[in-house]
């Protein structure tokens, strides 16, 4: 169910009586219209708990003859008489009687609420994180382009979406179902809230209106798969996107869904403002936790879109959602907390152009008691009003605030025949940290036709083809921390009638190949048609006044032509190049250091100062000549940064790219430890990922341990550490990396042997002997089957080491639920060997087994991913208990090569007799049980002994189910003797005849 609550304040006289005026109304929106009518007629509305339903107080001179002519007017006494009553009137008189009965004034709600044991709860949102909405009609209050910061100040008209959480149970369960006793309690508490805030406005001269429009538990509006208090405050965007979902609104996150949500209803409404605010519940009697997994129990962001609370507060009662969610409000309002453990205040930051300095932390030390520290309020009945320090009314904007800009040309419906545009304002006294941004709308549609960035200027030129305009200018600033709220000057008329004259821009006018350009048509006059030429760009052309992005994908100087038409003239605007699109260092490309002069050509060293930089330094061992090297044990400072850039590298053709590089660092001591991380970003910072961050022990390369009496140097090769990164999300563009190397004073760190390379996919077949089915071609599933093959692979765990891409690989989710001849068989390990030696493994890396041979990515489906440049490699591939096998060649290895498949006997392979051939197949030899890649019946660590100690040396016939190498057949079960047993495959493969015979993997 939906029903609606809307509260007002205005100050028209002294409070008499608080009342419900029931009127025919049939909606919010109507509701809302009214208004203006019951407050001439003497009453100040307070609260409309549904269409037609107002809640308030009459003043003196109110005329109950005019407001009996609109509806019903009904008195505390009369609250008992419910017949025929709607839900949204049961709530306007339960909340009478509430107040007639002094139900919210028990001395509990009296005393102030200490936040200082709580987490922060006053957050600040990225800019990145708003979105839009529907346009905003030109008479709406949005100051800005984005319709993310409408009003920060506490008046006007004020809409709030209040969502009681449930859980569908999806995916958490549903622990706490809302009852009807505790949503009737939270929303008289809610109602409460912005009634003491509507006093409260009155007392200070300032209307404040608010919408209030609840949306209960289990519809289909608030149910969604999870249960809030079970996460950490930081995952609320699952449950509020889901229920923006539930309502139509989307965007690039839970925000900008919210601020579309918020946008719909202003304009439905014309309202001023408008946020969400989520309720979940967690009922003490149940055992629920009383906050969030991370601690917080409520939390709003300044200025919106939205607040979050819970039923029960950590410490206190549930008879206090009120006063919590009446502090919350404020935040939404911009007025900042002000108790000492609050981790975003101080006494410097101001709003409105008034400093926090009742923050009762740090050198402030304030003592006034207030909303913004204990939640507090004073008064009685309908006249409680919030506690607010001196400086609380300038943030909520009720005082201190900007001066309106004055519009002064175009005005007066001006004829303007040249272009560009001139406008020109007057900014009327505000200060150098407030901004503006002009809006021009067109006046026959009232569509908004260009919002502008003004910055501190006093004029702005734009291009307008013709008709007639109506213009604004506004100034404020969004700054969190020292910030002015919006206001808009008047608004201005003019009219164009200039010459057809093609014209546009473009941003930005030097990219990056691989990057987007944006062209903004100029032209004035009265085109109707509009003929655009990119050569060299996706797309080529376009007709229509605005065209898409433009991708440049190859470097060089691009021109752009326009040509635009008004029915009867042409005029064309060329511009030689328009776009100058630059490129990077092809693939692969490599960098050893060892050039000579330092930083390498291309190649940028830059520090945050006192010191701390990269430099070349000659290093003894492992092949290493020279390597990039910060002086962490010389350095003794503050905190610094040291940055190595790499030259541009043109990503743009590849597909799978990699960073590899070597590093090698040890430690000082727990306190003195050093962080290296490595970033990467397209020319534009448009694209950006942190691909390595690692410090301390994460980072050593020496096991460890602390080195503290020397400058850490690498000698060998066992202290250096390769990483090969896979750099995907810079997939099609032209890239930089940046090592930055952040230190207090510690030890070495070197890096070496730079590259970026484009990676391969390698398809390749096997078959392994123990589970092969003859009779349908195909490899049995039993392990999977029973469960057992893990999702993880299992290699790590039994001593294989693994580079950073391989550790920890696993099975993506469903893939071993897969059935039939694409099913899982079970791990494997594929490496890749230098073709000059093949005993030097290059790349090794953990892959899946399907029942057909083939091996494929976690993903069950691609071909393994290996970061390698394309090139010729012997390919080897091993299984925990059946003998690997390796080419006897070099063979080429690329992105679209057919498989190498192992399982043809026609593929030669290293040695000899490396695979069992059974008819036209090639076998992978299984029994090799205690995993020494041998395979061998009798004798010192022989493989038969490993499987009957497994099922019992006095028990033989036992069958021991589990993920077990002596499992050479991969049923899921160990068996000594029987049908189906792992022993006699053993001795079949050194010859029953010779017993002793062994066999040996052929891999070098």
């Amino acid at each position: 169910m939906v029903y609606g609550l809307l509260f007002s304040g205005l100050l028209l006289g002294s409070f008499q009586e608080p009342v419900v005026l029931v009127t025919t109304a049939p909606d919010l929106a109507s509701s809302v219209a009214q208004l203006d009518r019951i407050r001439d007629a003497g009453m100040h509305v307070r609260v409309v708990t549904g269409p037609g339903v107002f809640f308030g107080t009459l003043e003196e001179n109110a005329s109950t003859d005019m407001l009996m002519r609109m509806g019903a007017i009904i008195r505390a006494e009369e609250t008992t008489d419910r017949h025929g009553s709607s839900i949204a009137q049961d709530l306007a008189l339960d909340y009478l009687a509430a107040l007639e009965e002094g139900r919210f004034e028990p001395a509990t709600t009296r005393g102030p609420m200490d936040w200082d044991g709580h987490p922060d709860h006053q957050l600040s949102r990225s800019e990145a994180e708003h979105g839009g909405g529907d346009r905003e009609a030109q008479t709406a209050p949005d100051w800005t382009c984005s319709n993310s910061y409408n009003s920060e100040y506490m008046a006007g008209t004020v809409y709030v979406g209040a969502f009681f959480v449930e859980s569908n149970g999806v995916v958490d369960t549903d622990q706490y179902t809302w009852t009807p006793q505790a949503v009737s309690d939270v929303e008289l508490q809610l109602l409460d809230a912005w009634s003491i805030w509507s006093w409260t406005a009155q007392q200070h001269g300032v209307t404040v209106t608010a919408v209030l429009e609840l949306y209960g538990p289990g519809t289909s509006t608030t149910l969604q798969p999870y249960e809030p208090v079970l996460h950490p405050s930081t995952e609320d965007h699952l449950w509020i996107g889901a229920i923006m979902g539930n309502l139509g609104f989307s965007g690039s996150g839970h925000m900008a869904a919210c601020d579309a949500f918020n946008s719909s209803k202003r304009l439905a409404l014309n309202a001023t403002h408008a946020y969400c605010s989520f309720i979940a519940y967690n009922p003490p009697a149940q055992g629920a936790s009383s906050a969030f997994t991370d601690g917080r129990i409520g939390y709003a962001y300044l200025g919106g879109p939205y607040l979050q609370l819970l039923y029960k507060a950590n410490g206190w009662g549930t008879d206090q959602v009120n006063r919590v969610f009446g502090h919350e409000t404020a935040h939404i309002f911009h007025a900042f907390d002000e108790y000492a453990g609050s981790g975003t205040s101080n006494c410097a930051r101001t709003f409105n152009g008034t400093q926090n300095a009742n923050f009762q932390g740090a050198q402030c030390n304030g003592m006034a008691p207030c909303v913004m520290v204990g939640n507090t309020w004073t008064g009685s009945g309908a006249t409680r009003q919030w506690d607010l320090c001196a400086h609380t009314p300038a943030h909520l904007g009720w005082n201190s605030l900007l001066v309106p800009p004055t519009p002064k040309k175009p005005l007066n419906d001006t004829v303007l025949t040249t272009q560009p545009v001139m406008f020109k304002w007057q900014r009327n006294g505000a200060p150098p940290s407030a901004y503006g941004y002009l809006k021009v709308f067109d006046r026959s549609s009232g569509d908004l036709v260009q919002c502008v960035y003004s910055g501190q200027n006093d004029s702005l030129p734009l291009n307008l083809v013709n008709g007639s305009y109506e213009w604004t200018i506004s100034q404020g600033n969004t700054n969190d921390a020292s910030g002015w709220a919006g206001v808009l000057g008047a608004a201005g008329q003019f009219k164009v009638n200039a010459p057809l004259n093609a014209s546009f821009t473009r941003a930005p006018a030097v990219v990056c190949a691989g990057s987007y350009v944006d062209f903004t048509n100029t032209s004035t006059g009265a085109p109707v048609s509009w003929s655009w030429d990119f050569p060299g760009g996706q797309p080529a052309a376009y007709d229509g006044p605005d065209p898409p992005p433009v991708l440049y994908m190859i470097p060089g100087y691009k021109s752009v032509s326009l040509t635009v038409s008004d029915g009867s003239t042409e005029h064309t605007f060329t511009q030689n190049n328009a776009v100058t699109v630059t490129g990077g260092q092809p693939l692969p490309f490599v960098q050893d250091m060892n050039g000579g002069g330092f930083p390498p050509p291309g190649w940028s060293a830059t520090t945050t100062g006192q010191g701390l930089a990269w430099s070349g330094d000659a290093v003894p061992g492992c092949g290493a000549q020279t390597s990039a090297f910060v002086n962490g044990w010389s350095y003794h400072g503050p905190a610094a940064t040291a940055r190595l850039s790499t030259p541009r590298i043109d990503l743009t053709q590849a597909t799978l790219p990699y960073l590899k590089f070597r590093y090698s660092y040890a430690p000082k001591s727990p306190a003195a430890t050093e962080m290296l991380q490595v970033y990467g970003h397209d020319c534009g910072q448009v694209n950006t990922a942190t691909f390595f961050n690692r410090a301390g022990a994460a980072l050593a390369t020496n096991g460890g341990g602390f080195v503290s009496g020397q400058p850490w140097m690498p000698t060998t090769c066992e202290v250096w550490h390769e990483v090969a990164l896979p750099v995907d999300a810079l997939v099609g563009r032209i890239s930089q990396f940046w090592f930055n190397l952040f230190s207090i004073g510690g030890q070495n760190v070197f890096v070496d042997d730079v590259t970026v390379f484009d990676g391969v996919r390698l398809p390749v077949r096997v078959l392994l002997q123990g589970p092969w089915d003859e009779e349908e071609q195909l490899m049995d599933d039993g392990l999977r089957g029973a469960g057992l093959v893990p999702d993880a692979e299992p290699f790590t765990a039994a001593g294989y080491v693994f580079p950073d891409a391989g550790i920890g690989q696993m099975a993506a989710p469903g893939v071993l639920a897969v059935t039939g001849p694409q099913a899982i068989v079970d791990w494997v390990v594929l490496e890749l060997r230098d073709a000059a030696d093949p005993a030097q493994v290059l790349f090794v890396r953990p892959a899946l087994l399907l029942r057909d041979g083939s091996v494929v990515d976690h993903d069950g489906v691609l071909p393994p991913r290996i970061a390698l440049p394309a090139g010729n490699y012997f390919v080897s591939i091993r299984h925990r208990n059946h003998l690997g096998t390796m080419t006897a060649t070099a063979l080429p290895v690329a992105n679209g090569m057919q498989p190498i498949d192992l399982s043809d006997p026609a593929t030669a392979v290293w040695g000899a007799d490396a695979r069992r051939i059974q008819g036209n197949k090639a076998l992978l030899w299984c029994g090799d049980a205690d995993q020494d890649h041998r395979v061998r019946y009798t004798g010192n660590g022989n493989d038969r002994d490993t499987i009957l100690l497994t099922v019992g040396s006095t028990t033989p016939n036992n069958s021991v189910p589990g993920y077990l190498p002596q499992d050479t057949n991969l049923n899921g079960h160990v068996r000594y003797t029987g049908n189906s047993n792992d022993r006699d495959a053993i001795l079949l493969n050194v010859g029953a005849g010779t017993p002793s015979n062994q066999r040996v993997e052929q891999i070098p």
